[in-house]
């Protein structure tokens, strides 16, 4: 039977150091989000660069190893993307996958993909706003499509005029 799993966020920005050469301490943000399984924290470091860092907290009765094999598929994933060209995925910054170490869970970290959550309901956004969003989302699920198909190389990227934002822009998506 596994132990009790216990949890120390304060140790976030000293696991996250201890990933880079330069050990450079990042600072964690208060504010996390929470997903379907994980919890993600922001720490900023003090060149401006920002990375998400991603803990599988709300699958903690999965075993480990289902647990870390998770994480494993999700770097893979990452990598083929960044491999391939395709720019609005996060890129793979790190990782501990272990429960061994100091934050107390496995986690990864990514490049912080900046911008402004969406709210979306039958009213918001207005129905110009709304369509933009659709036609960019589109434009990505196709690069998306076309990046991963088997005999595809690289990533074909909407023109600018289809898709007017990009990947860790500080600005949301219009």
């Amino acid at each position: 039977m596994e132990g009790t799993r216990v949890f120390h966020p304060q140790n976030i920005p000293h696991a996250i150091a201890a990933l880079q050469s330069d050990t450079q301490v990042p600072v964690l943000n208060e504010k996390y989000f929470d997903g379907g399984q994980c919890r993600i924290y922001k720490v900023d470091f003090p060149d401006q660069e920002s990375w998400a860092v991603r803990i599988p907290l709300h699958i903690r009765n999965a075993p480990r190893e289902a647990i870390i094999d998770l994480l494993q598929g999700e770097i893979f994933i990452l990598q083929e993307l960044e491999a391939k060209g395709f720019r609005w995925a996060p890129r793979f910054q790190g990782s501990s996958l272990t429960f061994e170490n100091s934050v107390g869970y496995p986690f990864i970290a990514l490049s912080w993909v900046s911008g402004e959550s969406l709210s979306w309901s039958p009213e918001q956004p207005a129905r110009p706003i709304r369509d933009k969003i659709l036609h960019q989302t589109a434009s990505i699920i196709m690069s998306l499509i076309e990046c991963t198909r088997e005999e595809s190389m690289t990533c074909h990227f909407p023109s600018s005029d289809q898709a007017n934002f990009h990947r860790g822009a500080s600005h949301p998506i219009l």
